[in-house]
């Protein structure tokens, strides 16, 4: 039964090991009385890794026993009940590499110290000591990516499923030079895309590795639906755990649209110019998010009341001066770029040994850069009960209320930002017998049509003032 003194934002928590194992063959179990104060898990769906951090309170001579230099690893295992998540048992069990001690000082009056390790994946630090020089062939963009991940990393099999991995056009022959792996992952992130043009990303979360497209992830199911208390819910303490396993206690949007940024970068469209050396060509490629393949990334709706008919960019079709809409102007951002594409089949190519491998660039630059500045364009902090299962990749479902005058017995529903969000930031938090669950959402549209623009007198006079 959950601690009747806690907050619908948290959720009992049983750790089960945390332990410094250090590089002169000592371990040292520091689950017991108040040796840690604080642990912190972070996942991010932009970071390569899992990091974190644990704030320890010493006084039994850890620091030296130990000889804490930043060669140590820590072990993490901790569960929750699994009562209305529909498992019996939610376990977090990983091993993380020590790489940074600061903020060490006395606790005045007394013979302990208090500091802050930081912790990551293994494979960050191992990454940083290496580097790449070869060809990668006869594979796809999947293919190089698990190669790097298995020859080069040595990541554990355990970290690497294949189902995480999904194939991707774009990519065959490639040269790496001096090239850290997390960097010639990256590199071939940028290149590589589905038959939708849905650029990709890499990074770590509590189930593995993950290469995976844009629409793939915002095209799963969601695994939770959260709801915001409202005056007509009622709390009960005595067994919140289970009955308030999907209520957010607090929540924030830091952004909910940003017309300037977005106008200055490649969120709604592009040009890109691009120049082939072989055949002394010039071309121009516009690029707009209004595209159809664009619109299959579009967030599926969960919302009330909201077809999937309905899903919507985030803006409507306001003229500015030149008579055009915000995604009309194509000259926003211009990007030159040089191109490849077609030569392989020229004759100068087929009657040589060598070959011309399409950079696809016309078919990722621009939108890799339209789907990842538009896949934040309205973000959703908050506070829930500790859950584990919750790791960035995944969706989630949202209910959020209206602001405004409700009827006798419900509080509507926003029917433009309810839905489904992407889980794109996860803190777990373990203070005491508690654990805390932060959450970054992020949501690339609405799920209601805007109502469409009129050019009246009084917009007029405003927009020419």
């Amino acid at each position: 039964m959950a601690n009747q003194e806690l907050n619908i934002s948290t959720r009992d928590v049983i750790i089960e090991e945390v332990t410094l194992i250090g590089s002169n063959g000592r371990s040292e179990d520091i689950n017991t009385g108040t040796v840690f104060d604080v642990i912190r898990i972070y996942e991010d769906i932009f970071q390569h890794v899992i990091t974190g951090s644990i704030q320890i309170t010493d006084g039994v001579g850890l620091f030296t026993r130990l000889s804490l230099h930043g060669n140590e690893f820590i072990k993490i295992k901790f569960r929750v009940p699994g009562e209305g998540l529909g498992n019996p048992d939610v376990r977090f069990d990983k091993v993380f590499r020590i790489y940074k001690c600061s903020d060490k000082r006395p606790l005045e009056n007394t013979q302990m110290q208090r500091y802050e390790l930081f912790f990551c994946s293994e494979e960050l630090i191992f990454a940083n000591q290496i580097t790449l020089s070869r060809k990668l062939r006869e594979g796809g963009a999947r293919d190089h990516v698990l190669s790097i991940c298995r020859k080069d990393l040595k990541i554990n099999r355990k970290k690497l499923y294949p189902s995480h991995f999904e194939v991707a056009m774009g990519t065959s022959d490639l040269i790496l030079t001096q090239y850290k792996p997390f960097e010639a992952i990256e590199y071939i992130c940028s290149r590589a895309y589905n038959e939708n043009e849905s650029t990709f990303l890499f990074f770590e979360n509590r189930d593995g590795f993950n290469f995976t497209s844009i629409e793939k992830m915002v095209k799963r199911e969601a695994i939770i639906n959260y709801v915001y208390p409202t005056a007509k819910m009622t709390y009960n303490p005595s067994n919140a755990a289970h009955t308030n396993y999907n209520q957010i206690s607090k929540f924030t949007y830091p952004k909910v649209f940003n017309t300037l940024e977005t106008t200055a970068s490649t969120a709604h469209n592009g040009r890109l110019l691009t120049l082939d050396l072989i055949t002394q060509s010039y071309k121009k490629y516009d690029y707009s998010h209004l595209s159809a393949g664009s619109r299959k990334m579009l967030m599926d709706t969960a919302a009330p009341n909201s077809p999937a008919s309905k899903l919507s960019f985030p803006y409507n079709n306001a003229q500015n001066r030149n008579g055009k809409a915000i995604y009309e102007e194509y000259g926003t951002e211009v990007n030159y770029c040089l191109t490849n594409k077609g030569n392989g089949n020229l004759d100068y190519f087929r009657n040589k040994t060598v070959r011309s491998i399409d950079t696809s660039v016309e078919r990722t630059l621009l939108q890799r850069k339209a789907q990842l500045n538009f896949l934040t364009n309205s973000q959703l902090e908050c506070i829930v009960p500790g859950n584990p299962l919750l790791t960035v990749g995944r969706m989630v479902e949202f209910y959020l209320p209206a602001f405004m005058p409700q009827d006798a017995n419900n509080r509507r529903i926003d029917n433009y930002l309810s839905g489904k969000y992407l889980v794109t930031r996860v803190c777990h938090v373990i203070a005491g017998q508690t654990l805390q669950t932060k959450l970054t959402l992020s949501k690339n549209c609405l799920n209601d049509n805007l109502d469409n623009f009129v050019d009246n007198q009084n917009y007029k006079d405003a927009r020419d003032f």
